[in-house]
């Protein structure tokens, strides 16, 4: 049996600063989701 390595689902709140750290670090410093954290809430945060 193979181990699940990824999964998509919604952001948890807990995971919101490590999810915007990935975002700036691997696609772009000024990107609107790692700077935005409303658009971020409305679009991904799972409540």
């Amino acid at each position: 049996m193979q181990e699940i390595k990824h999964q998509i689902r919604l952001c948890k709140r807990e995971e919101k600063d490590k999810l915007q750290s990935f975002i700036t670090k691997y696609w772009n410093e000024n990107h609107i989701l790692s700077i935005c954290d409303s658009l971020l809430d409305f679009q991904y945060l799972d409540e």
